[in-house]
């Protein structure tokens, strides 16, 4: 049975596929250096509503989301990080008009099958996302379980640093992210865990 070859009725078209994933993927390095990319801090409708359409046109993005859970029992959804490669959008979901405005829209990017999410063990996110926005992630790349599937380190800062040599500060991590404004220093960590 092992040597009986199977015919693949869809092999001829595999076969004419573009071979893309034999040459370093070119949004690879446009991830590189997210603190060189513009930040956008997203605290009204109206920069929600642009941030989306501008979204809507792209391939490939990451996205992170920082909650702070250390005083509720479900947490609280604080921040959604958004990054183009050349423009990282920071958006604050504690304001009521961009939270009001994610509930209605930001769907038509989250569960878009045309964009690639490229997320980090995203299935926190995924639950927080449903609960709090009512979106489905779809067409989701996770690098937790890519890097898994190639023996490499399953910890993001330590796969950020094995495939793009960048040292992520994870000492934010656990702060206060119901902090308004955020400090700085939170603010380039949201946006480089993106």
């Amino acid at each position: 049975f092992a040597n009986r070859q199977l015919d693949n009725p869809c092999l001829e078209k595999i076969d004419a596929l573009p071979a893309r994933w034999e040459q370093e993927p070119a949004w690879r390095q446009d991830f590189a250096a997210p603190e060189l990319a513009p930040l956008h801090i997203v605290e009204t409708e109206a920069s929600f509503m642009a941030m989306v359409a501008q979204l809507e046109t792209l391939e490939v993005i990451a996205v992170d989301l920082e909650q702070y859970q250390q005083r509720s029992f479900y947490g609280v959804l604080c921040t959604l990080q958004i990054s183009t490669g050349s423009e990282n959008f920071l958006v604050d979901v504690l304001a009521s008009e961009v939270r009001q405005a994610a509930r209605e829209h930001l769907h038509r990017v989250l569960s878009n099958p045309n964009i690639v999410k490229v997320m980090h063990a995203p299935k926190d996110d995924a639950k927080w996302l449903r609960r709090d926005f009512d979106v489905f992630l779809v067409n989701v790349f996770d690098t937790n379980t890519a890097a898994k599937e190639s023996g490499l380190p399953l910890n993001f800062a330590e796969l950020a640093k094995c495939l793009l040599g960048i040292d992520l500060d994870k000492s934010s991590q656990r702060k206060d992210w119901t902090r308004r404004p955020l400090p700085p220093a939170m603010a380039y960590y949201a946006v480089a865990d993106a």
